[in-house]
């Protein structure tokens, strides 16, 4: 009983650690298995509805409010992407950005407001066939041990693909010149043969094959991988889906002043949105705070004497200058 007794204060404190870890980790279970939740049948009563023309998708939200698990996540969003249009997404983290592409995959329902997608109200007998149009490209695209040409087909398997000009595109030249067996090495449990950075590489390349994509969702896409890379792979999306209605979410400020429009969520509402340069003109908005705020780190990082500088070379760290 003296041992017990004198372990209970180091074991409250170990139970409210977990009590304090449990949310979180409670979120990143949810993030994975939310596509495994969402619905696909929207009713078993009647024809399907007719699959969404060829060509992008134009998608305006009317007064949309979502609470998921009793908490407000977006309030009031009114949005029109018009089909075509490229737009970055930024706000600080929990801002509720995230919510919003899982909107427009289905994830969540409106508690109020309505999803309007080429003039036609979404509901959920048309969920399944909005999916079937939309490529979406986030860490969080579970990877598979099968091999990587399986891994690159996987959710459009009949379809034909150009697997040199996607290995291009998703920079993955370089990975399978790694891969003991090419195209058909396996990739272990979850990727897990994969560094972080050649998984997100294979994310995208999985995306770039899929079909006539009228909506691109890229969510923290490249999150991990350098400035440079990132921004070549945004680049490479873009492209392959120039003529696709694209939503770019980032927490690269300066990323996000790259497209012709920016809309900043804040507390799960639009709080700006129009072109970089009239947002940053607004010298009291949220977006020029996040400019400056990006800035001065990254200031801090590139001009101070007292950082020792590290770069990962063939699987060893190297210290700069040494």
């Amino acid at each position: 009983m003296v041992f017990w007794a004198t372990q209970l204060p180091a074991l409250g404190r170990g139970l409210a650690a977990s009590t304090r870890t449990l949310p979180a980790l409670q979120s990143v279970a949810a993030r994975v298995m939310e596509p495994l939740d969402a619905p696909e049948e929207g009713g078993e009563d009647g024809p399907p509805p007719p699959e969404w023309a060829s060509g992008p998708l134009g998608v305006q939200l009317d007064g949309v409010t979502v609470r998921a698990g009793g908490a407000l996540v977006l309030a009031e969003v009114n949005l029109a992407l018009s089909p075509g249009e490229h737009v970055a997404v930024i706000g600080p983290s929990g801002a509720g950005k995230s919510s919003l592409v899982g909107l427009l995959l289905g994830w969540h329902s409106p508690n109020a407001g309505a999803i309007v997608v080429n003039g036609v109200p979404l509901d959920a007998a048309r969920l399944p066939a909005l999916r079937r149009r939309v490529a979406w490209v986030d860490p969080a695209v579970q990877l598979w041990r099968g091999s990587l040409v399986e891994n690159l087909r996987y959710g459009h398997e009949d379809s034909e693909l150009d697997l040199g000009a996607l290995l291009q595109e998703a920079e993955l030249e370089g990975v399978l010149a790694e891969l003991p067996e090419g195209l058909g090495s396996p990739l272990g449990e979850g990727g897990g043969l994969l560094s972080g950075g050649q998984g997100q590489r294979v994310r995208l390349g999985r995306a770039l094959g899929r079909p006539d994509v009228g909506l691109a969702l890229l969510d923290e896409a490249f999150r991990g991988l350098d400035r440079g890379r990132r921004r070549a792979l945004t680049a490479s999306a873009r492209a392959r889906w120039a003529k696709a209605t694209l939503v770019c979410v980032t927490h690269d400020v300066a990323d996000a002043g790259r497209f012709p429009r920016v809309i900043v969520i804040d507390g799960g509402r639009v709080v700006q949105d129009g072109p970089p340069e009239a947002l940053l003109s607004d010298t009291e908005g949220l977006y020029a705070r996040l400019v400056a705020e990006e800035q001065a780190v990254l200031a801090a990082l590139e001009g101070g004497a007292d950082w020792r500088r590290w770069r990962v070379e063939a699987g060893r760290l190297v210290e700069e200058g040494r």
